[in-house]
């Protein structure tokens, strides 16, 4: 029940308790009236209309406030709240009289008495409130001037039509005023004709609104009043304004742009249809009118995507959903000032009701004041007012006081924030953590330092997240929405930038997520989104499906992730005491051993193990081996080229002698040098007398090989013809050989004659024929195995074969001739053919006789195989049952009873006792069982026992039957017990024998088959008949002797084809044999030779043959037998006296023959004499040459000389040597320093280093190499140790490694989608409240509210009241609301909704007063930022305090939330970067501003127009009326040009302030208009996801493009000037540089600068703020690359892992960089393109130190590959263990790749080539961008230059240099244009110099249509621009 209140009820609570609010009034009220509802209105209405009660007392005249004003004093309201509250109301509802609540005051001061006093600081609370909300005139929502920018109004409208085409969700447009032509405007005088000249002169101005007056509109704006009957014009969805259309357009434009950015900015909608103004003055005597709107629909303005036929885009309005809002503002300025109440506006208010009842309230009061029937579009700002609502503590329930909050109290004084260094901890080792993926689960990938900052907010840390440009921030909060929400926490994830929600929601989506977020944005919110959304996740609830597999992949993950770990750990682990780790002795090892190519096994020296190869050990040797290097190089400089060997005392090695024993040292080599001269004399005379032609200087061995062939001549035994010799020698006689043949011809007849008869030896004529026998054998295919005997016996077989085969053969072919062709193949006289006779006849006997006639087609059926068995093992039961049962059942006929009572009357009679004749039934189940037996008179107790065996046959019986019913392919045979299973089984079984043979199919064989199954009987009985006697008897004797030849001629093709004709057969044969049989007999000796022998002995009769011949023709054998020797080949007649003669001569001719001199000796004197003459002089060298040995022998001892090395620098004749020792005996003085260098070497040699010194002083290791090939010991043999001892290294298998890799990443990856699967599931096991569903509709609460509304077409409910009245069940649907500050304020009810964690998203950019309503609800703080990107947007802002300075709190000189909160809370940075794809687009903020702390990821692209920076400097741009439109015309055609040549890459530009920012979006648009080309492909662009944005410096964080364009805007104030303003607005501001580092960070692959102004233009000192300094950096940067680049980091290679490699490849042609990068993550090496040297082809990665300090297995193992990938690259990693063991099956597939990747310099494009820098600085470029041509631009939107425009005239005043340029430049190259027509006619002319127009864009607004109209195309195409530039120049 509702009941009025009184004033006097009023004035008696007030007169006792004068301070209270509306409130507190309405609280005691209720207490004291009892159960009735009291009406606020009613209150506020009866105050307003009783202003006396405000003068309770004259010492408090203002004694009553309003709820919503400031307090009077926040303590007292305090406890008055408090009492109120606490106070049980029902106590209170019989209260009479008032004095008790002169007791219920009492109290309250009592309870503020004892209650100690709150550090809360609500005058801060205060201040910050005041923020909020503006009441002085600077605010439109009090006083309205329709700016011309950010209005448009409206004219002859209806407004309560106008709203309820828009509530009917309806679109409106905008009508323009129709542009007037020529004729028309003369025609109303606006424009008169010289009658004269016909010039058209301008008589007055045709404006739009003249104009539109002209045309009858009602051109007031105020609007009519609705009648009775609406006008046409009122019943459309169009609104008309009085702007000519380029203007509209222009203005539409300009509005949309502000609010969108508002929106995208804010989160806030501050575009509205205001219908209504309030027009007011500030006092009675004032005649400053104010207007403030009334009535405001939020609306929603949107563009068409192309340009209509008029090349105009349309634009229209819709209603968004936000609800109609009540102007807060104006209310208290009227209610403070003027003690008015303003009416408030609901959902269902018309505007017309709306006026009136204001016209009843406030104009009553204020005759003066009036409603204003206007409309506008306006841009407002009401959020703030409803944050300032928000704030106020009395609309917060008492349980979840804002002041209460710990957060907001510890912000405002009231509890000590805990201390907090602002300094990040370590990230967490996550792969430490136990249930990691259980309590911390990821949906999307996530570095170490993203998982760190996830398990904080589990574990509910209030947290600030560090995260600078593109670290992924939005990642971070998806994968924390998702574990929140999967723990069953509710969040509020609020940002005031639409694109950082929109981007975690995308996330989401993808994550199938989606639906647990309900999007709340401003800009996203309206009723029936946010319905579709809900019954969108209705329609899932309890269908999510929980991961089953998550688990198993866990453990998976778990396993692989302590494989890839302890694998990085152990590899970097220190060895033993080296302090070296596994790796880098690996490394080193292979690197060295590739730079040397040695063996360093061939170099060992002890010592070398990992306990004593200690750090200062290694060092020792290493500084040992270079002294001995030292000593080397010193000794080497003595001798010739530096080559030690060459020193005059090498080979000399003893140590111990001292410097006096050096002469004695020289004798010693003195006597040596003596004797061999001696020795050398002797020869020389030897030379000449027995004319040995040996030279004058022969060496020692020369000396020694005369001895030793002098040696070798034997004793003469007689009649050797020694005179021969000279002969031989000089005709080249092989007499060796041939007295070697003469024996083996004796030799050999022994082996042929056993074999052989004599006369096939002997006889040469018998050859052939023996030819012949090893012809035909081979050509008839004999067996070599086979005996002669053998053979006779079967060629006698052979030749009965044709005897018997005829008689065979005719018989064959009767029975073919009767029989099926299936059959007739059995029957042929074949190889074949004999062979299937066999087969078959065994298979017609293998069935007896008898069963012929049972044969039947179902015994072809395998199947029934289990048939027959199962069949047979049940008879074989049946059968004995069978005998047993016969006589005394009749088993023939099925019994009455069925075996159930048989059973039963069995049982029945068996249970019958002593008194059973008693028992009816028994008797009746007796004669039962004895009636079974078919015997008349049956014993009944034999039956009895009978019965069991008859139940188990009858059972047994029913089976068969089923059996056979399932199985009805026996059914004709079956008959129960009868059934012939034996014989059915046989026949079966010669059906199964049969298929085995033949098979089934159509071949010939399965032919064969069926027709012998279908053989009628009779013919069977025929063929059986003739078979069985006699002819299968004999085909099996034909066959065996087919089969015996098949042996012997086992290369007959006849005998092996099957079809082969017995005849033919047989005849080839006999032929064969009676060829060879003669043959053989008459030549072999015996039958037990093989013809292996036979043939081989003959091929060694033919040998010897021709041995003989060839004998008997070397002449040598005649001039033998010449002389005296007579040797015969016939082997009785040999003579053995003259084959020892001839043995001896021989010996003698081989031993003078191979010695050139003793061949000398003998050609001149062959004779005893000579001979004899060698003999004597043998003795004498002997001696000389003992005497030589002794005295060397002797100097080699004294001196340790080693032989080779001191010859080895000289020859072996006895001269060289001689002068060699010369050498050393006339220089002693260098014989002590290489006594110094033997003992150094000595030392090394000591200590096992020999190998080493040898190879050094041979040449084979340079000695500038041996401090390497003493490492490369070292460390090869600690990696063999490490082999050796260490199981896991030496058992690594680099492939598995990869593998598990792979599969690492491939678990890893499926664990995230597998988390989403049980994060929805987690999220959806909630229960919804039903709510009310009965009663009044508007009483619907939670899930019935939301189906009712569901349910409707349009449902009327506001956004508010859905959400307040469903709170329990929209957060159990959708535990993640995704808000704006504003929203939050605008639709969350102060304690409804509570969450477990907030997260704010850029909270650099959200106010402390704006985040502190979001703040209120949250139990968990979040907030998410960069304190170094952009501070909070100023829309609408006001500063000031009252307060005092002592009195201010922190939180009021904070600038955002992230400031107010860093101080307190725990610290996380986000390090990774992985937004660009080009280091250079990071580098400059990471090292300017980030102090080089961020990770960033190297490119594969170092020069290339598709990534990096490219710098255009646009020379012709100039900065004025805050714009550069020069240069927004470059940027325009950049625009143009990206997306027509990457039409795939998303695009935004960026200006830097907003003027600039239009022009950009003006000309661009124009542009859109005059190509249709650019207008499609911006119209896909618009559709695409990341459409193309054009914004200022302020609102562009949050944003990310994969081009970005930048437009610097500021330049010179001229033309080609230098000189330029130092304002560059945000940017000079202290925190400036914060803009710019957001602005560089946008882009993903390239960014594109324009800029109109060089460094040097910017001047920078001490007093400079860091944004102008950073801003003149930057431009250094673009322009000439300051900061150092990866390709110029200089870095030297990290390990001997990358030297190694990068000389192996450099081998094959290909350059690498080692340590790519430039901060925080460097490639270990980067290979190029040798065709394309600004791009890499691949990374190369090992597993050493950098692969070993990632955080997680995460980051080691997926993401930093994964994310390199992603940036275009290709990696491949190298295992240490792999490459110690085999560098080249390493380098094999990395080369191989390469090759395959490598770009030809062909191939190369010009555009790369000529770039020498990833920043292009085109500064030398001229940017003739005046010349793109009116309407026309070149296809590839490029600019395109046809007149120099800066030659012309630019002196004097505009309208003399466009004079100036019509008359030189324009008539000539258009002379005939008509005077009328010209671009720069007398009227034309004067409205641009009038207006001044610089773009097209403006000259379209500003010069009246009529004069564009007539202007002469061709004029205006070529010079209008250059006309425009010419005004913006003067300009």
């Amino acid at each position: 029940m509702t009941q009025n209140v009184s004033s006097q009820d009023l004035v008696k609570i007030l007169k006792h308790k004068p301070e209270l609010t509306t409130k507190q009034l309405l609280s005691i009220l209720d207490a004291w009236k009892g159960d009735v509802t009291i009406n606020e209105n009613d209150v506020e209405s009866v105050l307003l209309k009783n202003p006396h009660i405000f003068k309770v007392s004259e010492s408090n005249p203002l004694c009553w406030v309003h709820v919503s004003e400031t307090f009077i004093d926040e303590k007292v309201l305090k406890q008055i709240n408090k009492t109120v509250r606490i106070s049980k109301l029902s106590e209170l509802s019989e209260l009479s009289e008032l004095s008790e609540l002169s007791e219920l005051s009492e109290s309250t001061e009592s309870t503020e008495s004892t209650e100690e006093e709150s550090s809360f600081s609500y005058d801060s609370l205060a201040e910050l409130r005041k923020k909020l909300l503006d009441l002085t005139a600077r605010n439109s929502l009090i006083n309205y001037r329709f700016p011309a920018g950010s209005s448009l109004r409206l004219i002859d409208e209806l407004p309560d039509q106008i709203t309820e085409v828009l509530r009917d969700g309806q679109e409106m447009s905008f009508l323009s005023v129709k542009q007037p032509t020529e004729a028309e405007l003369l025609a109303k005088g606006f424009l008169e004709k010289d009658p004269q000249t016909n010039e058209i002169k301008k008589v007055k101005e045709s404006k739009s609104d003249a104009w539109a007056k002209e045309l009858g509109f009602d051109v007031s704006y105020d609007l009519p009043v609705q009648g009775i009957e609406k006008k046409e014009i009122h019943n459309d969805c169009d609104l008309q304004t009085l702007l000519y259309a380029p203007s509209l357009e222009s203005r539409l434009r300009l509005i949309r742009s502000k609010s969108e950015a508002a929106i995208e900015e804010t989160g806030a909608n501050i575009l509205y249809l205001a219908i209504g103004f309030l027009e007011w003055y500030e006092s009675e005597d004032s005649d400053k009118k104010r207007m403030s709107p009334l009535f405001t629909l939020p609306v929603q303005l949107t563009r068409a995507s192309r340009p209509n036929r008029n090349a105009e885009f349309t634009y229209k309005i819709t209603l968004k959903g936000d609800g109609l809002v009540t102007n807060i503002t104006l209310k208290r300025l009227l209610h403070n000032d003027f003690d008015l109440f303003l009416p408030d506006v609901s959902e269902s208010t018309n505007p017309e009701d709306y006026f009136q009842e204001i016209k009843d309230t406030i104009l009553i009061s204020k005759p003066r004041w009036r409603v204003r029937r206007q409309a506008s579009l306006v841009l407002l700002n009401f959020s703030k007012q409803v944050i300032y609502n928000d704030l106020d503590p009395e609309n917060w329930p008492n349980d979840s006081s804002i002041e209460d909050h710990p957060v907001i109290a510890s912000m405002f004084g009231g509890e000590e924030a805990e201390g907090n260094s602002m300094l990040p901890p370590d990230d967490y080792s996550v792969d430490g953590i136990a249930e990691i993926h259980e309590s911390y689960p990821l949906i999307d990938r996530a570095d170490t330092s993203q998982h760190s900052a996830l398990i904080d907010a589990v574990n509910g840390d209030n947290l600030v997240i560090i995260g600078p440009p593109g670290s992924g921030k939005s990642q971070t909060i998806t994968n924390m929405i998702a574990a929140l929400i999967s723990n069953g926490k509710r969040v509020l994830f609020v940002a005031e930038k639409m694109a950082a929600l929109n981007v975690v929601k995308e996330r989401l989506d993808d994550a199938n997520l989606g639906d647990f977020c309900l999007e709340l944005h401003s800009h996203k919110t309206n009723k029936q989104k946010i319905l579709n959304d809900i019954n969108s996740r209705l329609s899932k609830h309890k269908k999510f499906k929980s991961s089953v597999e998550i688990g198993i992949e866990i453990n998976f993950y778990e396993k692989y992730k302590k494989t890839l770990n302890t694998y990085a750990a152990h590899i970097n682990s220190e060895w033993k005491s080296t302090e070296l780790t596994i790796h880098e002795i690996l490394m080193k090892t292979a690197r060295y051993r590739e730079e040397l190519k040695i063996n360093p096994e061939d170099y060992v020296f002890p010592g070398i193990d990992g306990d004593s190869l200690t750090e200062f050990h290694r060092r020792e040797l290493i500084e040992e081996a270079d002294v001995f290097k030292r000593a080397y190089n010193d000794v080497s400089g003595h001798s010739p080229n530096g080559e030690i060997r060459k020193n005059i005392w090498y080979g000399l090695t003893n140590t111990r002698l001292a410097s006096a024993q050096s002469n004695q040292l020289i004798d010693e080599l003195t006597k040596w040098n003596s004797r061999l001269s001696e020795l050398n004399d002797y020869w020389e005379g030897l030379n000449v007398d027995l004319h040995l032609d040996m030279g004058s200087s022969p060496s020692l061995e020369d000396i020694s090989e005369v001895i030793t062939m002098v040696d070798s001549l034997p004793e003469l035994i007689g009649n050797e013809p020694l005179l021969l010799i000279p002969l031989l020698i000089k005709d080249g006689h092989d007499v060796s050989n041939w007295l070697s043949t003469y024996k083996t011809i004796h030799s050999s007849y022994p082996n042929l004659l056993n074999v052989l008869s004599a006369s096939c030896v002997l006889e040469s004529e018998t050859v052939n024929n023996l030819k012949v026998i090893k012809t035909k054998t081979h050509e008839f295919g004999i067996d070599d195995k086979q005996k002669i005997g053998e053979f006779k016996q079967i060629a006698i077989n052979i030749y009965s074969l044709q005897n018997d085969l005829t008689p065979v053969s005719n018989h064959l072919d009767k029975i073919g001739a009767v029989v099926s062709n299936g059959l007739s193949n059995c029957f042929k006289s074949t190889m074949g053919g004999v062979q299937e006779f066999e087969t078959l006849i065994s298979l017609m006997n293998a069935l007896d006789s008898t069963l012929w006639r049972h044969r039947d087609p179902i015994y072809d059926n395998p199947d029934l195989d289990p048939l027959l068995k199962e069949i047979t093992n049940s008879l074989k039961v049946l059968m004995p049952l069978h005998g047993d049962l016969t006589g005394t059942f009749n088993l023939s006929q099925s019994p009455l009873l069925s075996i159930p009572e048989i059973n039963e009357h069995l049982s029945t009679y068996n249970k019958g006792g002593l008194f059973k004749w008693f028992s009816s039934k028994w008797r009746a189940s007796r004669i039962t069982i004895r009636e079974l037996s078919s015997l008349s008179k049956p014993k009944v107790k034999r039956v009895v026992k009978l019965v069991p065996a008859y139940i188990e046959y009858l059972e047994g019986l029913a089976s068969l039957d089923e059996v056979n019913k399932g199985n009805p392919a026996f059914a004709d045979i079956y008959d129960g017990v009868n059934t012939p299973i034996d014989q059915a089984n046989t026949l079966r079984g010669w059906y199964r024998l049969v298929r085995q043979e033949y098979g089934f199919g159509f071949n010939e064989r399965a032919q064969i088959g069926d027709e012998l199954i279908s053989l009628e009987q009779n013919l069977a009985v025929k063929i059986l008949g003739d078979a069985n006697n006699g002819l299968l008897e004999q085909i099996q004797g034909l066959t065996k002797i087919l089969e015996r030849s098949k042996q012997v001629f086992v290369q007959n093709t006849l005998l092996s084809d099957q079809n082969s004709d017995l005849k033919n057969i047989a005849e080839g044969l006999s032929s064969s044999c009676e060829l060879l049989l003669p043959l053989i007999t008459n030549t072999v000796n015996g039958d037990e030779h093989s013809f292996h022998e036979l043939t081989s002995v003959i091929d060694d009769v033919i040998a010897q043959q021709n041995r003989v011949l060839g004998w008997l023709d070397n002449p040598l054998t005649k001039q033998l037998n010449d002389s005296g020797f007579n040797l015969n080949i016939d082997p009785n007649k040999v003579n053995s006296a003259q084959i020892r003669t001839l043995d001896s001569f021989v010996h003698i001719f081989d031993v003078v023959s191979s010695s050139a001199m003793l061949t000398s000796s003998f050609i001149e004197s062959p004779t005893e004499e000579r001979y004899k003459k060698f003999g004597e002089i043998k003795a004498v060298l002997n001696e000389s040459i003992q005497e030589v040995i002794r005295s060397k022998e002797s100097f080699y001892s004294f001196g340790e000389v080693v032989e080779s090395d001191w010859l080895a620098e000289c020859s072996k004749d006895l001269n060289s040597i001689i002068a060699r020792n010369i050498q050393a005996i006339d220089n002693p003085d260098w014989l002590h320093s290489w006594l110094q260098y033997i003992l150094v070497k000595a030392k090394l040699v000591r200590s096992g280093k020999e190998n080493i010194v040898c190879k050094i002083e041979s040449g084979e290791i340079d000695i500038s190499h041996i401090l390497s090939v003493i490492e490369l010991v070292m460390y090869y043999y600690l990696a063999q140790e490490i082999l050796s001892e260490d199981s896991f290294t030496s058992n690594f298998n680099g492939i598995e490694q990869k593998e598990i890799r792979v599969k690492f990443q491939q678990v890893d990856k499926k664990i995230m989608q597998l988390q989403q699967e049980v994060v929805a599931y987690n999220a959806d096991q909630v229960e919804i409240p039903p709510g009310i569903s009965t009663g009044k509709v508007g009483k619907y609460t939670e899930l019935s509210l939301l189906l009712h509304n569901i349910g409707l077409k349009k449902p009327r409910i506001s956004i508010r009241k859905l959400i307040r009245n469903a709170s329990k069940s929209i957060q159990s649907l959708t535990p993640c609301l995704m808000m704006s500050p504003m929203s939050v304020a605008q639709y969350l009810v102060p304690g409804e909704y509570e969450f477990d964690v907030v997260i704010m998203d850029e909270a650099s950019q959200i106010r402390p007063e704006d985040a502190l309503g979001a703040i209120a609800r949250g139990k968990q703080i979040i907030v998410v930022g960069d304190p170094k990107q952009l501070p909070p947007t100023n829309f609408f802002q006001r500063v000031d305090s009252d307060l005092d300075d002592d009195e201010i709190m922190a939180i009021q000189q904070t600038e955002s939330i992230l400031e107010t909160v860093q101080p307190t809370f725990k610290n996380r940075l986000l390090q990774w970067h992985y937004r660009s794809q080009h280091e250079s687009l990071i580098d400059f903020s990471n090292q300017k501003f980030y102090d080089s702390r961020l990770i960033i990821f190297p490119s594969p692209f170092n020069q290339t127009q598709e990534f990096g920076i490219h710098y255009k400097r646009v020379r012709s741009g100039f900065f004025s009326a805050r714009r550069n439109v020069n240069e927004a015309k470059a940027v325009v055609l950049a625009i143009a040009d990206q997306m027509s040549k990457y039409p795939a890459d998303s695009i935004g530009v960026v200006a830097m302030n907003s003027e600039q920012c239009l022009e950009i979006e003006r000309q661009f648009e124009q542009l859109v208009k005059d190509q249709p080309k650019l207008a499609e492909l911006n119209a896909l662009n618009q559709e695409s996801v990341r459409p193309l944005f054009i914004k200022n410096l302020e609102n562009v964080q949050g944003d990310e493009r994969d081009v970005i364009i930048i437009s610097m805007t500021y330049g010179p104030l001229k033309q080609n000037s230098t000189t330029m303003h130092q304002r560059f607005g945000p940017i000079n501001s202290q925190d400036g540089w914060r803009r710019l580092n957001v602005l560089f960070t946008r882009s993903k692959k390239r960014m594109l600068v324009y800029s109109s102004m060089d460094p040097g233009f910017i001047l920078s000192h001490s007093t400079s703020s860091r944004g102008v300094v950073a801003l003149k950096n930057w431009l250094e940067y673009c322009e000439t690359k300051h900061i150092p680049q990866y390709e110029h980091n200089d870095k030297s290679p990290d390990s001997d892992f990358e030297i190694a490699v990068i000389n192996s490849l450099r081998d094959h042609g290909y350059e690498c960089e080692p340590q790519l990068g430039v901060a925080g993550f460097y490639l270990d090496i980067a290979v190029r393109d040798p065709g394309m040297p600004g791009r890499f082809l691949l990374g190369i990665e090992c597993d050493g130190a950098t692969y070993h300090s990632a955080k997680s297995a995460r980051d080691r193992d997926r993401l930093r590959q994964e994310i390199l990938e992603s940036m275009g690259w290709d990696i491949y990693r190298i295992w240490s263990t792999d490459w110690f063991y085999n560098p080249s099956a390493q380098l094999s597939p990395i080369i191989k790749t390469l090759d395959k990747l490598k770009t030809s310099v062909r191939e190369t494009p010009e555009a790369i080539t000529n770039t020498t820098a990833s920043i292009d600085n085109d500064s030398s470029e001229e940017e003739s961008l005046v010349n793109v041509q009116f309407n026309e631009v070149q296809e590839d939107f490029s600019p395109r230059s046809t007149i120099d425009y800066e030659n012309v005239e630019s002196s004097g005043a505009l309208e003399d240099q466009l004079i100036n340029y019509r008359d030189s430049v324009i008539k000539k190259q258009f002379p005939d244009t008509s005077a009328n027509s010209r671009l720069l006619r007398g009227n034309l002319l004067e409205a641009l110099v009038e207006y001044k127009p610089v773009s097209k864009n403006e000259f379209l607004e500003v010069i009246p249509d009529y004069l564009r109209q007539k202007t002469s195309r061709e004029e205006a195409k070529a010079h209008l621009d250059i006309v425009l530039q010419i005004i913006a120049k003067y300009d």
